[in-house]
């Protein structure tokens, strides 16, 4: 799926075009569009964060119906219906569904990509896909629009206490371990000391440090060829507006939880 940093790229246009929010509600639509990735914490069930299925079990479509996997379970997934949260709690509930909608868009991009170089699984790529992953996120941080307004939104936030599905502590604990990596990181080296702070052992890091450094040319190269991070980026965008609507359309009558 699209990197951390790709998300907040993505979350930065999108609420620019939400009129339901305010300054105010900046931060938790960030934090919503990166948190979701809380399923990197140990004993946290990617299924469940991502509404998603297999491969194996689902076929393709396990990846295309994130979105309305969470939208059918909205109110269920919340500590109150939709329409009795305050502007905090629902823009960090839609900064989820933006962070799901950009991450359909991206097995779009990832299947087209395969299928464009002949090939049918990851592991085919002529790059490792973490090397990949990392080179998106470097080449995204150049397409913030206004880093320094992430940064000041997100440098004092806190991670609103409304969902059920994934503990809040949870969530916390994610935002602690990404925090500086998001913020003030978006290199190589960045992603190197997340890889610490999230247990790797110095050895495993210098195997995969080893390894950017083998491929990241030709990581930079392929994403050219894929169309480049502009051109993923506005897909995203337009997918996350046209699924949005849906979390107001589909709101149950104050005190009616489903």
């Amino acid at each position: 799926m699209a990197s951390l940093v790709t998300h907040l790229v993505i979350g930065e246009r999108v609420f620019a075009q939400l009129p339901q929010f305010d300054v105010t509600d900046y931060a938790p639509f960030l934090l919503g569009c990166l948190l979701v990735d809380v399923n990197n914490l140990p004993g946290i069930d990617r299924r469940r964060t991502h509404f998603a299925g297999t491969l194996t079990e689902d076929g393709p479509a396990a990846f295309t119906t994130m979105c309305t996997g969470f939208l059918r379970q909205r109110d269920e997934l919340l500590l109150c219906p939709w329409n009795e949260l305050d502007g905090t709690g629902q823009a960090f509930v839609a900064g989820y569904l933006c962070h799901l909608a950009a991450d359909e868009e991206w097995k779009r991009l990832a299947w087209s990509t395969l299928s464009s170089l002949g090939i049918e699984s990851v592991a085919e790529l002529p790059v490792p896909g973490d090397v990949l992953m990392t080179a998106f996120s470097v080449m995204s941080n150049k397409t913030f629009i206004n880093h320094s307004a992430i940064v000041m939104a997100l440098s004092e936030a806190t991670v609103p206490d409304v969902m059920t599905h994934v503990p809040h502590a949870a969530f916390q604990a994610m935002w602690d371990l990404i925090q500086d990596h998001v913020l003030n990181g978006h290199t190589p080296e960045s992603f190197f000391a997340l890889l610490l702070r999230e247990g790797r052992s110095n050895a495993e890091v210098q195997v995969i440090r080893e390894r950017h450094a083998r491929y990241w040319d030709e990581a930079l190269a392929l994403i050219r060829d894929m169309g480049g991070v502009e051109l993923y980026v506005q897909r995203a965008v337009q997918h996350s507006l046209e699924v949005m609507p849906r979390l107001w359309a589909e709101s149950s009558p104050p005190g009616e939880h489903r």
